[in-house]
């Protein structure tokens, strides 16, 4: 089994949850408006009795005996969706860790990601970049340094026309591992 049927596994294990629970919900709406009745017409039967009324004890007891049936239904329904839900993450759990068993993933390497941008013109909604504060334009450049709190940074802000062959990191980070030595 390769990573990606493994991964198309998983979804599919995921996608049931919605269902199940949605099934498991209505079910259980209704469980609960029946209990809800049950124990009205219980309360009636109870209010009788406190005023002295004679009761028909064979129909207070069946009554009685739907009400705890119907609750232990509750119950068993929401463990029985804990189990279903704890299954397909244990599930999971052991198809990623055969996936991992045979196909190990390749490791990412830093210098793929791209650190130079063509942002094109100055939009007017998004993020401020840069120490000049103002959005993302023309050729931008991104800081090497995992610490920098600007990360990007305009060409001509950082004083520089060409992409640097080398890694290239901003002036405050410079500083910052300056002081550090």
């Amino acid at each position: 089994m390769n990573i990606f049927n493994s991964y198309d596994k998983i979804i599919e294990n995921i996608q049931q949850i919605p269902l199940d629970v949605y099934l498991f919900v209505r079910r259980n709406r209704r469980l609960h408006l029946k209990v809800k009745k049950l124990t009205t017409k219980y309360n009636k039967i109870l209010k009788m009795i406190y005023k002295g009324n004679v009761i028909n004890n064979k129909e207070f007891a069946t009554l009685n005996k739907k009400i705890q049936k119907h609750r232990m239904k509750l119950i068993d329904s929401s463990i029985t969706l804990q189990n279903i839900i704890q299954n397909i993450f244990d599930k999971s759990g052991d198809i990623l860790t055969e996936a991992n068993e045979f196909v190990p993933l390749p490791e990412i390497s830093i210098d793929n990601i791209n650190r130079i941008v063509k942002a094109g013109k100055i939009k007017e909604k998004g993020k401020n970049y840069c120490i000049c504060r103002q959005k993302a334009y023309d050729n931008m450049i991104a800081c090497d340094d995992t610490r920098c709190k600007t990360k990007w940074f305009h060409f001509e802000c950082a004083g520089i026309t060409l992409p640097p062959k080398n890694t290239w990191v901003c002036f405050d980070c410079k500083k910052l591992k300056e002081r550090e030595k």
